[in-house]
């Protein structure tokens, strides 16, 4: 079997952050930095702001800490002009920008000419990026759209970007259950270009009465593993989770705005955040490799999914999840999930192999001989192997 590299997945994963919003939770952004360097991530999305200093040096402070910042640039006609923004991530904000990306959601600004507007935006902002020696290598990602209809009145801006966008919320459902609809739709602006995932992810705001469909907390623990997991496999360069933290209390479950988090807003960590946590530990690698496929023969039920990362010269992790549903987003309730087997045959080899669960439900398990019987419901498993 041919691995992938563990580098690439964990280059795959990020998060949103709103360093500007003082008031929010994000103002204690201490905590913002430490939580982050606890859940593993490297990469996190916000908004460029040449005159918001204290963002900026709270972003600065996250890249000391080994995280690249996807710096949003402002809208059309916004008072700050797009030649500052591009000077600022080209100059003084170089050491923490590892993505450049176009407007956010600039279809449903009110603007009656959107699309001149965002079209001269986007191919402005890649000319500038282009332009600037610093910037060499940094891919400018393309700007987001919200309405379907949106994609083909934009048209093809290929020529303008490096990666393709989407928001692919899943609304409740399976992780990537709008992945391939959303993909077609940026084809119209993307042509062949990779596609980013700058917002994906799912709110806990139960008694919600507007907005997607929620999740529990407990259903989001199993998914949101499975989200950067099934984006990978499809090829989506970056997927960034929206978001880290919960920004406002809502006692009540009502305002899906102040619940997509993976903390709650008192900092409190929600079952996805401790899932993802356990997921880029378990698949972390430990240094520069050159990928040697792998000897092993994996079956399953037919919704089986799988994932072989190389994590060193001599260790592995071999993902295994199913694509099965854990919450029926009608009516807001869990869907038991039936444990099905998955079947390793490991090959010779293999020296040594330990089984975890993501959600630690169940303890390390060393699997002795070549034979595993793996039992997966809804929450990804990792075994760890060792040649």
């Amino acid at each position: 079997m041919a691995p992938s590299s563990a580098s690439s997945f964990l280059d795959s994963v990020g998060v949103n952050v709103h360093m500007s919003y003082v008031d929010t939770s994000y103002n204690d952004w201490q905590q913002v930095r430490d939580k982050l360097v606890e859940l593993g991530v490297h990469h996190v999305r916000d908004a460029a702001c040449p005159g918001c200093t204290a963002q900026r040096q709270r972003l600065l402070a996250l890249a000391a800490s080994g995280m690249g910042v996807d710096f949003t640039m402002q809208r059309p006609g916004s008072t700050m002009s797009l030649t500052d923004l591009v000077d600022m991530v080209a100059g003084p904000m170089r050491s923490a920008v590892d993505a450049v990306e176009g407007p956010n959601e600039y279809d449903h600004s009110g603007d009656p000419d959107w699309v001149a507007n965002l079209r001269a935006y986007q191919q402005q902002l890649y000319s500038l990026v282009r332009a600037a020696p610093s910037l060499d290598g940094v891919p400018v990602i393309g700007p987001s759209l919200v309405s379907a209809s949106s994609f083909a009145a934009l048209g093809d801006l290929s020529s303008a970007m490096d990666w393709g966008n989407s928001h692919p919320y899943a609304g409740g459902q399976l992780p990537a259950s709008t992945l391939s609809y959303n993909a077609g739709l940026e084809s119209a602006v993307g042509r062949s270009k990779p596609m980013a995932a700058t917002e994906a992810g799912y709110h806990n705001a139960l008694n919600a009465t507007s907005g997607q469909p929620p999740v529990s907390e407990q259903a989001a623990g199993d998914y949101v593993p499975r989200l950067f997991l099934d984006m990978f496999r499809a090829g989506v360069p970056r997927t960034y989770l929206y978001e880290l933290l919960d920004e406002r209390a809502d006692p009540g479950q009502t305002a899906p705005e102040s619940d997509f988090g993976l903390l709650r807003s008192d900092f409190s960590e929600k079952p996805a955040f401790r899932t993802l946590e356990s997921l880029l530990h378990l698949t972390g690698p430990v240094g520069g490799i050159d990928l040697t496929p792998l000897h092993l023969e994996v079956n399953g039920p037919a919704d089986l999914r799988q994932l072989l990362l190389q994590t060193g010269p001599r260790s592995y992790a071999l993902v295994l999840w199913r694509d099965v549903k854990v919450w029926d987003q009608s009516s807001r309730s869990p869907i038991a999930v039936s444990p099905a087997n998955a079947q390793v045959q490991l090959g010779p080899e293999v020296t040594h192999a330990e089984l975890h669960y993501v959600d630690d439900s169940q303890p390390a398990q060393t699997i002795t001989g070549t034979e595993a019987a793996v039992a997966l419901s809804g929450v990804p498993v990792v075994l760890a192997l060792a040649i």
